[in-house]
């Protein structure tokens, strides 16, 4: 086990980005361990981190054969799409034109091709001081009995390939001693993802917060590897941050995409606070100061990356891991939830998140949000992205308003930036009465509202049924345990006494909404005018 963590750190011998900048690489272990491909590697002699990549990405031997010329391509690739925004847009692009060519021929010419492209990639700020090898110094565990193959790793062909080591990607706020909030996004495929990774980045950064993009392993490593990569980020972020004063330091949150939930799911329920990868994962582990650092954080921001969550493992899975086994221990220390998945999602199911949602809702302050008529992938609600709906694009204003909620402030829409935070004051969510109904999200033609109390969507809940002035149109918003909003729907009352939603999903409400309607309609309280 300890060899094939060394091996994977000797390889590497790119950059090594730490308080020391010191680069190390084993190269009597990496020739043993890949047949020489490692001998076309330069390694500095210097104990200052490069400012210029290129330098140090994977040299391509004069006559190497066809396989090492894709394999040496592919991993380049790694490294120059994690740091996309390190270049020019025009430079990016151009590489990333003849990277394309070269995936769908794979031959010699290509290769070549794409080398010269990288080349000459524009690169716009350093990588010092912008880049955090994650396990530098310290032996990168793998989980016990796990083995960890070269042809497994290329198999890839992203950012786990061989010789890659997890890192963080910082792209801080304008003033990071003022940020709003240090955020760990995770990155299961690549951090360069079209509709994830870099356009999320870009997109929190902008909204005042301390972006840390953590590209991490995935298979075939198992989920565990990536949660103990994830683990060990936080306590970096909590370190950094501590140690220049960043902003934000109360609110250190980890937002997932998917699969990558599984990894940030492992370590709320079962890596917390100051467990260890020696703790039940890797024997040979041995903790340093890092480890130190609990590995607590305050807010989950899981984006249809909900999983089942099983108490074990299955017999027999289908190569995707989509659950997590929850250990016996209980964290003392949940973070809040702001959960968000689409109802046509059939990986990262609404039935998934409600379970969730369900399971911790009584122990931290939670938040569904439920996308109708939106599938797996719609990203960060941009129009590039799969399944895309307009609900989808209030995710990055709703998803920021819950942190900061969660601190006791909220975002207003008052300043030029849209994110003056002010104190939120101590009011009821939902104000029933004669006087006035409290629904912010129903848009101006509804007039008329209902709050009462029933068993809908496989829960007990909150609703507040509003109406137009004619009736014929409804707004619903339902509401969980503890006052918070699973979801909000709008539709048409026909004149058989029908409803029917604006967006199709499946008929997942379906019988709900017509039981809410023909609730509101019976109940004896009086219709009260909607305050917003």
């Amino acid at each position: 086990m300890k060899h094939i963590c060394k091996t994977l750190l000797a390889i590497m011998g790119m950059l090594v980005i730490t308080a020391g900048m010191v680069f190390a690489g084993d190269q009597e272990q990496v020739a043993e361990a890949d047949s020489g491909l490692q001998d076309q590697q330069d390694y500095p002699e210097t104990d200052v981190a490069p400012q210029d990549l290129k330098d140090y990405l994977w040299k391509v031997p004069e006559g190497a054969d066809p396989e090492d010329m894709v394999k040496l391509v592919s991993r380049n690739n790694t490294i120059i799409e994690d740091l996309e925004t390190f270049f020019t847009e025009e430079s990016y692009k151009e590489y990333q034109k003849a990277f394309a060519k070269f995936k769908q021929n794979r031959n010699t010419a290509t290769a070549e091709d794409a080398n010269a492209v990288a080349d000459v990639l524009v690169q716009v700020k350093p990588l010092t001081g912008n880049i955090v090898l994650i396990w530098d110094g310290q032996t990168m565990p793998v989980v016990d009995g796990e083995t960890i193959t070269e042809e497994g790793l290329d198999k890839g062909g992203r950012l786990y390939s061989y010789g890659y080591d997890p890192r963080l990607i910082k792209m801080l706020a304008e003033d990071p001693q003022t940020a709003k909030g240090n955020l760990i996004i995770l990155c299961r495929n690549h951090s360069g993802d079209a509709v994830e990774g870099h356009p999320a980045a870009i997109a929190y950064q902008a909204m005042g917060y301390n972006v840390f993009m953590l590209a991490m392993r995935s298979a075939p490593y198992s989920v565990d590897d990536a949660a103990m990569d994830l683990q060990r980020a936080i306590r970096l972020v909590k370190k950094e941050a501590a140690e220049n004063h960043y902003g934000g330091q109360d609110m250190i949150a980890v937002a997932s995409w998917g699969g990558a939930g599984t990894a940030e799911m492992t370590v709320f329920f079962n890596m917390f606070g100051n467990l260890t990868p020696a703790d039940g994962y890797c024997s040979s582990y041995v903790p340093d100061e890092i480890d130190a650092i609990s590995a607590d954080f305050d807010v989950a921001v899981m984006i249809y990356s909900a999983f089942k969550v099983l108490d074990e493992a299955p017999e027999e899975t289908d190569g995707f891991q989509g659950y997590v086994v929850k250990k016996e221990m209980d964290n003392p220390s949940l973070p809040a939830f702001y959960i968000c998945t689409g109802d046509l999602d059939n990986t990262g199911r609404y039935e998934d998140s409600l379970a969730l949602y369900n399971l911790i809702k009584d122990q931290t302050d939670c938040k569904l949000t439920v996308m109708t008529g939106a599938g797996h992938g719609f990203g960060i609600g941009q129009e590039s992205a799969a399944h895309i709906t307009e609900e989808c694009k209030n995710l990055l204003p709703e998803s920021d308003e819950f942190m900061q909620s969660h601190l006791g402030y909220s975002v207003t829409e008052d300043t030029d930036a849209g994110m003056e935070e002010v104190v939120v004051e101590d009011t009821e969510t939902v104000e029933s009465g004669i006087e006035a109904i409290y629904f912010p999200d129903a848009p101006e033609e509804f007039v008329k509202a209902k709050a009462f109390y029933g068993y809908y969507i496989l829960m007990d809940t909150d609703v507040i049924f509003a109406l137009n002035e004619d009736e014929t149109r409804f707004a619903v918003q339902f509401y969980g345990m503890g006052g918070k909003m699973p979801t909000f729907i709008m539709g048409n009352v026909y004149s058989d006494g029908t409803v029917e939603a604006d967006s199709n999903f499946i008929g997942l409400y379906g019988e709900d909404l017509q039981t809410m309607y023909e609730d509101a309609l019976e109940e004896e309280a009086d219709w009260a005018p909607i305050t917003r």
